[in-house]
């Protein structure tokens, strides 16, 4: 894949009804340009496979094929091409499936480390609920992001160090911490898409942590009038993080689950995970 074909990879996510944006596309070439795939059927162009490398951890996202060409095994040479080109690296790879390319995965070795979904706060309800920044949450800066991504490292199991820089230099606004005694223990940034706008990840050791965020994240988007929907990509959910955000108007989309192949020597802390990247990234 190179970037010439990023208008093909934006169509086919948009018959799919994903979230990208031409940017995302194009970091993902430019960190791993020998993990992206075009597959072809009869010399057409059909379907794409990207995959993303953070430290012992490779991530595949973007398996998508042209409707008129699936159940011909593009999605699974697909998948092939991208596995292979982990190979010699010790990378555990991962990635987020949906229920139909679940059993495509299994075929392939992969096994299941946990659920995970979307959850969507349509945008009539942004306007309708107050969502205020507490005193406690204050913006992050680029001093702070150092530090940051090596609380990342042992929380997601691998450093995101260049999509955590990327998500800062998109939208700085949306980055937010709570910090304590010198501590930083909780952290989100914002993610734009096509679709829905996004807090992504959020990274806290409390609960009531994670709310504070999560309210500050969405009241910023608010305050700049956005004219999206809301999503985030929960990963395993609590009984009260799940009620809370309910309380806020979310609605369960899907249901998703997380596959690894390989040991998964480090799965970090999803306990503190309150929500994820994306199902393209992590």
């Amino acid at each position: 894949m190179t970037l010439a074909d990023i208008p093909f990879g934006m169509r086919l996510k948009e018959t799919a009804g994903w979230n990208q944006v031409e940017d995302d596309w194009r970091r993902i070439l430019e960190q791993r340009p020998e993990g992206c795939f075009i597959g072809s059927i009869d010399g057409i162009d059909a379907g794409t496979g990207t995959t993303t490398r953070y430290e012992s951890i490779g991530w595949i996202g973007m398996i998508l094929v042209d409707p008129p060409y699936r159940r011909r095994g593009l999605a699974t040479e697909l998948m092939r091409a991208t596995i292979e080109s982990f190979e010699g690296t010790g990378a555990t790879i991962k990635l987020d499936a949906t229920p139909a390319g679940q059993t495509v995965y299994e075929r392939l070795g992969f096994v299941e480390e946990r659920p995970l979904g979307r959850w969507v706060l349509p945008k009539e309800e942004l306007t309708r609920r107050t969502f205020e920044r507490s005193a406690a949450v204050r913006a992050i800066e680029t001093s702070d992001l150092a530090r940051i991504v090596e609380i990342d490292r042992a929380v997601f199991g691998a450093a995101r160090t260049w999509i955590l820089d990327e998500l800062y230099r998109r939208l700085p606004e949306r980055a937010f911490c709570i910090e304590r005694s010198g501590e930083v223990e909780a952290y989100c940034f914002g993610r734009d898409g096509s679709r829905f706008d996004k807090v992504a990840p959020l990274i806290a050791k409390r609960e009531d942590d994670a709310l504070e965020l999560l309210d500050a994240s969405i009241g910023s988007f608010v305050e700049d009038e956005s004219t999206k929907d809301f999503a985030l990509d929960v990963l395993d959910p609590t009984p009260t993080w799940e009620a809370a955000l309910c309380e806020r108007g979310f609605i369960h989309e899907r249901p998703l689950v997380r596959m690894y192949l390989g040991k998964n020597e480090t799965p970090g802390r999803p306990d503190r995970q309150w929500t994820i990247v994306g199902y393209d990234l992590g």
